[in-house]
């Protein structure tokens, strides 16, 4: 895949106060995601050092984040925004590895390349800190070095279920997780921006092709799951993306597991 020639808007040269090496910027103070994401482990002494080295970027919806097997010179915490995590093999043939949602934090720690492409699903805003720099931090800062620590077991885990999902799960079943998985990490993301939302109610921002190429079936496949489920009673589906979960406990039993 050739890297998009799209520049991220760059939103100021970094997060640092104008006031004074001791003051929090206003970027930080206001951040939705900073309570629950790599941040939230520190105090305001170690934010101050962090946000010293911290530029926010913004990208627009199918703009490169990170280019597969380059050399990584950042890393990324989602403010807000999905990414989409994909491997490309020497044929063209792609494979949907993995959705980030805020306050994920991308780029593999320790790696002189990059292990996947990240692109951004829908507009994307994140704050990005310099490989060197933060690896030198997670040393001098135990807590950090412990959230990330515990971010990438969360995103472990994730696989393993992927993993599951894509072995021994039906098509249908498939489908249903996806749905259900998806729904529970959006409606967590826009609670912590403060975005109204409800669980049941929202935009499937993954194309067809897209979920095939992340639940290893044909586009003819899970359209036929999509319609099985609409007859079943238990979606309503408008403008090819807008769903509706109508019978949620019906579909988490159907789920049983989800990759999220």
């Amino acid at each position: 895949m050739q890297s998009n020639s799209a520049q991220p808007k760059i939103s100021g040269q970094n997060c640092e106060s104008k006031d004074g090496d001791n003051v929090l910027h206003p970027t930080c103070l206001v951040c939705e995601v900073r309570a629950c994401g790599l941040c939230s482990e520190l105090n305001n002494e170690s934010l101050i050092k962090l946000q010293k080295i911290t530029r926010t970027r913004e990208y627009k919806a199918g703009e490169q984040i990170f280019c597969d097997e380059e050399p990584l010179q950042n890393y990324a915490t989602i403010k807000n925004g999905i990414v989409k995590l994909t491997k490309i093999l020497p044929d063209g043939r792609q494979q949907t590895i993995g959705l980030g949602f805020p306050p994920d934090f991308i780029g593999r720690a320790f790696k002189d390349t990059n292990s996947s492409f990240a692109i951004a699903l829908t507009d994307v805003t994140v704050c990005t800190f310099p490989k060197e720099l933060f690896n030198g931090f997670l040393s001098s800062l135990p807590k950090l070095e412990h959230k990330l620590f515990e971010l990438t077991l969360n995103e472990l885990d994730q696989a393993r279920e992927l993993m599951l999902m894509l072995g021994q799960m039906s098509a249908l079943e498939k489908v249903t997780g996806l749905l259900i998985g998806f729904s529970k990490r959006l409606h967590h993301s826009n609670q912590l921006q403060n975005i109204e939302s409800d669980i049941n109610r929202f935009e499937l921002q993954l194309s067809r092709a897209e979920i095939s190429d992340f639940l290893g079936l044909t586009i003819e496949t899970v359209s036929r799951q999509f319609s099985l489920l609409k007859q079943k009673g238990l979606i309503t589906i408008e403008n090819q993306r807008q769903i509706h979960i109508l019978d949620r406990p019906e579909m988490e039993e159907i789920a049983g597991h989800s990759p999220f």
